[in-house]
């Protein structure tokens, strides 16, 4: 029998902030991949690198690393943005190089930062997650 998600509330300090939700255009802005935008093939392999790098950390993609046949559905356009990070985090080599050697708080910071772009809204949630 599988443990119930434990309830949190999301919290958190970006009413300090004055700009909050408005995206203010300089070099602190990450840029955002989209399909929509590629006009050529080194786009394309632009958004793979980012994808890779996003997920994995690695500055370098890995031969053994590479999810070919993800690549070529996300080139193909059959498959989109999300669904090939969505991948990348389902993969083997993610399993392996991240799942398998960190424990379960870890683990729940490290995926929340590379897949979500965020870190833990506060420790209840960290827990919660860490559970399931």
């Amino acid at each position: 029998m599988a443990l119930p998600l434990l309830q949190y509330k999301p919290t958190t300090q970006n009413h300090r902030v004055s700009s909050f939700g408005v995206a203010d255009q300089n070099e602190d802005t990450p840029y955002i991949y989209r399909l929509e935008d590629v006009s050529s093939y080194t786009d394309i392999q632009s958004i793979i690198w980012a994808s890779y790098r996003q997920v994995f950390s690695e500055h370098e993609i890995l031969k053994f690393n590479r999810q070919i046949t993800l690549e070529s559905q996300l080139k193909t356009g059959s498959l989109s943005v999300r669904d090939f990070i969505r991948g990348l985090a389902k993969s083997e080599a993610f399993y392996r190089l991240v799942v398998s050697v960190n424990n379960n708080y870890r683990l729940v910071d490290i995926t929340l930062r590379r897949l979500l772009g965020r870190s833990a809204y506060n420790k209840e949630e960290e827990i919660a997650w860490s559970i399931v």
